[in-house]
């Protein structure tokens, strides 16, 4: 399951004041593999809507909302279990039959690199953040919705003339890839061979 790289050095953050309050680092343990766990089902195309589920529970449906990059998507749907916080707060948007989901980001990565696909948005907010003007656009960069900083609404995205970054492999990182992979296959093999596992 994917997880962000960032969210040991940031997450504790969050869970802080629980612990403070007196609550037993185990009761946090178990809330947050649970609230792991239930991510597993919601990130699927294959089920549709739930009915009243939908509107109390973080289902399928209104998930893909969470990862779409269409307009109506953004800074929407956060909810890891429960969608009762993203009513109450005002992100919670309906999956909308009419109009497909574009999952992903609007800027695309162009890069194979895991370090620059964890961090290039830090390094974005970081740009966005010097080139802003005063002290609370500064911040806003970081707090505020997305370009809450500014007087400006978002750039409207357009799905039909999105193109994603889908270069071919190179040649030489195919035949390394396929390399390890032989080499690991070998290697499975050999010690399942002479422990006696078929």
């Amino acid at each position: 399951m994917r997880q962000t790289s960032t969210g040991a050095l940031f997450g504790w953050v969050f869970y802080l004041p629980l612990a403070v309050l007196g609550i037993p680092w185990q009761m946090l343990v178990i809330v947050g593999l649970i609230d792991l766990l239930y991510q597993y089902w919601v990130h699927t195309e294959l089920i549709g809507r739930l009915g009243i589920l939908d509107r109390i529970l973080v289902t399928p449906s209104n998930h893909r909302v969470h990862h779409g990059q269409n307009d109506y998507c953004i800074d929407k749907n956060y909810g890891g279990i429960l969608v009762l916080w993203d009513r109450l707060f005002g992100t919670f948007a309906d999956e909308r039959d009419d109009e497909k989901i574009c999952y992903g980001i609007r800027k695309p990565l162009h890069s194979f690199s895991p370090i620059k696909g964890n961090l290039h948005y830090y390094a974005d907010l970081w740009q966005m953040s010097r080139a802003a003007k005063g002290w609370r656009a500064k911040l806003g960069v970081w707090v505020a919705p997305p370009g809450g900083w500014t007087d400006e609404p978002i750039e409207h995205f357009e799905p039909r003339t999105f193109t994603r970054f889908d270069v071919q492999t190179p040649a030489p990182l195919r035949r390394v890839s396929c390399s390890r992979v032989r080499s690991l296959a070998l290697l499975w093999s050999d010690t399942n061979c002479r422990s006696g596992i078929p």
